[in-house]
C-alpha cells in the first residue's frame, strides 16, 4: 500500500485549497464560490451521477409533453368540430360544403378518444414517475455523499456513492413523505377551512384569505428549514425522524443564510430555463415545446443545475456546521464513518491475519 495510493483514495489533491480552508466561515458569495468550485474539480462525477437520473426525467418529460400535445390536438378538433356543427345547425354551410359536413366527427367520439389516451398515460406516467423518485433521490444522496466526502480531503468514485445513496434511499424516501404528508394535511385542512368560511359569508373571505396567506407563509417557513434534510442524513448517517430533528435544529438560527442563498438560485435556474424556452418558441414555434427534441432540449440545464443545487446545499449545512459547531476534519471523517464503519474496517484488517 504505497503512499500514491494512500493519497488517491484518502486525500483531495489541491494546490490550491489546504485541508483547514474547507473549514472557515463563508459568506452568501463565499458559498456560491465554493459550489461552483467542488462542481468544476469533479464534474465527471457528478455529470455520471446525473446522466442516472437524467433518463427517466427525460421519459418522464417526453410523456407529459407527448400527452399534453396530443390534449391540444384533440380539444382543438373538438372545438372544430362544434364550430361546424353550428353553422351546419344555422345553415351557415353552403351546398358546395355539403362534403366537408359529412367529415364531422361526433363530440362524444372525441371525448372517449381524450379519457382513452389520458387513462394509458396516468399508467405510464405513474411507473415513470416512481422510477425517477427512486433514482432521483439515491442520486441527490450520492451527490450530497461526494461533497463530504470532498471537504473530508477524499476521492470519491460515482459507483460507490451510488452505492451508498441507494443503501440510504428508504431513510431519505421516509423523512420526505413524512414532511410532504405533514404540508399536504396541513394544506387540504387548510382549503376546507377556508372554503366554509368564504360559504359562511362573503365578508369572512378577506378572514380565509388571511388564513391561506398564513398558510403559505408556513409552507415556505417548513421548506426553507428542511431543504438540507438530504446531506443531514448522508453525512451523519441518521434515520428519518432524527434526520427531521437534526435539520430543524441546525436552520434553528440560519434560515435567512439558507432563504437568501438558494433562492436566488432558484431565480437564476428558473431564469435560464425561460430563456432557452423563449429561444425555441422564437425559433420553431410553440408547438416545439410538446415534441421530443424540444423536451430534451428544456430538460439538459437540469444536468447543470440539479448537481449544483444539491452541492449548495450541502456546503450550506457544512457551513451551519462550521459556524455553529466549530466542526473541523476530524468531526467530518468521524461523522462520514461512523462506529460501524471504523468497526467493520478493522476487522475486515483483523481477518486478513487470521
Amino acid at each position: 500500500y504505497s503512499l500514491e495510493q494512500f493519497k488517491r483514495s484518502h486525500l483531495l489533491a489541491s494546490p490550491i485549497m489546504t485541508p483547514e480552508d474547507y473549514f472557515l466561515r463563508l459568506t452568501v458569495g463565499g458559498t456560491f464560490n465554493r459550489a461552483l468550485t467542488i462542481f468544476a474539480r469533479r464534474y465527471d462525477l457528478f455529470l455520471l451521477v446525473m446522466g442516472v437520473i437524467f433518463v427517466p426525467l427525460v421519459a418522464a418529460a417526453i410523456s407529459i409533453a407527448n400527452i399534453a400535445g396530443s390534449s391540444v390536438h384533440t380539444l382543438m378538433n373538438a372545438m372544430d368540430t362544434s364550430n361546424r356543427l353550428l353553422q351546419q345547425t344555422y345553415g351557415a354551410y353552403s351546398s358546395s360544403s355539403s362534403s366537408s359536413s359529412a367529415t364531422v366527427v361526433d363530440p362524444q367520439v372525441i371525448a372517449n378518444e381524450l379519457l382513452e389516451k389520458s387513462g394509458v398515460f396516468m399508467a405510464q406516467f405513474f411507473l415513470e414517475m416512481v422510477i425517477y423518485v427512486v433514482v432521483a433521490l439515491a442520486g441527490r444522496a450520492a451527490m450530497s455523499y461526494a461533497v463530504g466526502l470532498m471537504y473530508a480531503r477524499r476521492d470519491p468514485h460515482w459507483c460507490e456513492c451510488l452505492k451508498v445513496g441507494f443503501r440510504k434511499w428508504c431513510d431519505v424516501f421516509c423523512a420526505s413523505m413524512m414532511v410532504g404528508f405533514g404540508v399536504g394535511l396541513g394544506n387540504v385542512l387548510t382549503q376546507i377551512i377556508a372554503a366554509l368560511m368564504m360559504r359562511i359569508s362573503i365578508y369572512l373571505s378577506f378572514i380565509s384569505f388571511a388564513i391561506l396567506l398564513a398558510w403559505l407563509v408556513c409552507v415556505t417557513f417548513v421548506y426553507v428549514s428542511l431543504i438540507i434534510l438530504v446531506p443531514v442524513i448522508m453525512i451523519e448517517n441518521l434515520g428519518p425522524i432524527d434526520g427531521i430533528k437534526r435539520t430543524w435544529a441546525l436552520s434553528w438560527n440560519n434560515r435567512c443564510y439558507i432563504f437568501c442563498t438558494l433562492f436566488c438560485f432558484m431565480i437564476v435556474s428558473q431564469l435560464a430555463v425561460a430563456v432557452l424556452a423563449a429561444i425555441i418558441v422564437s425559433i420553431a414555434g410553440t408547438n416545439a415545446l410538446f415534441t421530443v427534441w424540444g423536451v430534451v432540449i428544456l430538460t439538459l440545464p437540469a444536468l447543470v443545475f440539479l448537481p449544483i443545487a444539491t452541492i449548495l446545499e450541502t456546503v450550506v449545512y457544512l457551513n451551519i456546521r462550521v459556524q455553529g459547531e466549530a466542526m473541523n476534519l476530524t468531526v467530518l471523517n468521524n461523522d462520514l464513518d461512523g462506529k460501524e464503519m471504523v468497526l467493520e474496517h478493522y476487522m475486515d484488517k483483523a481477518s486478513k491475519y487470521t
